[in-house]
């Protein structure tokens, strides 16, 4: 996006043979001419070679803030944003007119993480030159990565109108409306990007994308396959064609794709995520938790790789292991509401009530209106005999999540129980509504029949849960 330096002028045109002969060119300075092969070799992506070869320029002219500028691009390029971040210092230092200089530096700011050092950079390049086009891109991808999508599509609405034919600028914007569920206007950006671009890998991932949350699963695995194809190295691309090869039932291909992933970047904590969930959907615990134990060995300290863990192991049913990977997410995040359930569960799993109720009670203390920990609390009230309670809080869960079956189920379970079979059929209803597979459901509900004197719906209900159970 940032603008090359032309530093050699063109030849002059000869001149007729009557006019007066032009004076003769003065020749590059060395410096320029160092600068020259820096262009060259960033020209052919070899940045080590240019960061030398600018490095030359600044020798011989230590005050010229555009080769500063150069090497700084250089360095950012080649990886090393912090030497970037010095040169461009320098060069703004220098010269404070040159609108590049702060989108280059705001560019290394945000690859180190630092995002509010790169917005300010951004908003320093506007304030030079308020048609930088690509301070306008930077900003705009800046603020939607932030959450702010509606400053984002601003920016990058800028940006695509001072560049129409910026087929990068608009697949932003295709990412922009893809974030904010605007699927159609997505869909469109990324046609209109590779109408100008057939080759633009991220046009292409992003449409799969949009299929993706769509649940438009050949699709996606149609565009995935197609950035594959100009893209063939990019890790994260096989990991999100191994999540969509899960969803087709293709588990040979989901296999191979998420090894691909992994092969290419060892460290791809996203691509173990998704594998170690899939797994776990596979019931193939061991592989998840290895996967998700990976993860933490690469980030200690990140609370929802220990929590990823805990639901493994409490899936698998070796609740005090899950109970010690939750205490260690918990020594890293003891506000995370979500540990705190999954601590509840593991102590539940050993049958230890008391901590499990006091592990739901501090989760929702942090966050009320947690329908699983309200849930998971009903569950251990109720087998505590607390009825009345354990009913308050299903009660609340469903305020939360209006229809959840197995919310509607248990509470229709609670009320048979207590002998209000009216109430108890209810909920079983509305729970087999929600999910006409419930065998559970329909077994509750035959008894709540049955108590009713219902005997034919009872059978009915009996036949349904066994051919569920029998797998029809």
């Amino acid at each position: 996006m940032i603008r090359c330096l032309a530093r050699l002028a063109l030849a002059a045109a000869l001149a007729p043979s009557l006019a007066v002969a032009a004076p003769p060119q003065t020749p590059p300075s060395p410096a320029a001419q160092a600068a020259a092969r820096g262009d060259k070799a960033m020209d052919a992506g070899k940045y080590p070679e240019a960061e030398r070869a600018y490095g030359d320029a600044i020798k011989l002219a230590p005050g010229a803030a555009e080769y500063r500028a150069d090497r700084g691009e250089a360095y950012r390029l080649g990886g090393d944003d912090k030497a970037a971040i010095d040169d461009l210092d320098a060069a703004i230092k220098a010269d404070a007119t040159q609108a590049w200089y702060h989108v280059a530096r705001g560019r290394a700011f945000d690859d180190l993480g630092a995002q509010a050092e790169a917005r300010a950079d951004f908003d320093a390049a506007l304030a030079i030159d308020p048609k930088d086009q690509a301070a306008f891109y930077f900003r705009a991808v800046l603020r939607a990565a932030g959450g702010d999508d509606g400053g984002g599509l601003a920016d990058i609405q800028r940006a695509v109108a001072l560049r129409p034919d910026d087929a990068e600028a608009i697949e932003a914007r295709g990412d922009i409306y893809s974030d904010m569920k605007r699927y159609d206007d997505a869909l469109s950006d990324f046609a209109a990007s590779l109408k100008i671009d057939p080759r633009n890998h991220d046009a292409l991932s992003g449409r799969a994308g949009v299929y993706y949350a769509q649940e438009d699963w050949p699709a996606a695995a149609t565009y995935y396959d197609a950035a594959l194809a100009v893209y063939p190295n990019d890790a994260r691309l096989h990991a999100l064609r191994g999540k969509v090869s899960a969803r087709l039932k293709q588990p040979g291909r989901a296999t191979a794709e998420f090894a691909t992933a992994l092969r290419l970047d060892p460290k791809d904590t996203d691509a173990m995520y998704d594998r170690g969930y899939w797994e776990e959907d596979q019931q193939r615990y061991d592989d998840a938790i290895a996967d998700f134990t990976a993860i933490t060995r690469l980030k200690p300290d990140a609370g929802d790789a220990w929590q990823a863990l805990g639901e493994a192991y409490i899936d698998k049913g070796d609740f005090r292991r899950a109970l010690a990977a939750c205490d260690a997410g918990l020594k890293r995040a003891p506000k995370d509401a979500g540990l705190l359930i999954d601590h509840g569960r593991a102590n539940w799993g050993l049958r230890q009530g008391d901590a499990a109720r006091a592990d739901y009670d501090a989760a929702l203390a942090i966050n009320p209106k947690d329908d699983a920990g309200l849930y998971d609390r009903a569950l251990v009230l109720a087998a505590q005999g607390h009825n009345d309670r354990a009913i308050r809080d299903l009660d609340a869960a469903l305020a939360i999540t209006p229809g959840d079956a197995q919310t509607l189920e248990e509470r229709g379970e609670i009320y048979l129980y207590l002998d209000d079979y009216l109430r108890a059929v209810s909920d079983l209803t509305a729970a087999i509504a929600a999910d006409p597979r419930y065998g559970e459901a329909y077994r509750h509900r035959a008894a709540a029949w049955r108590k009713l004197g219902d005997e034919a719906r009872a059978q009915a209900d009996d036949a349904k849960a066994s051919a569920l159970a029998s797998g029809a």
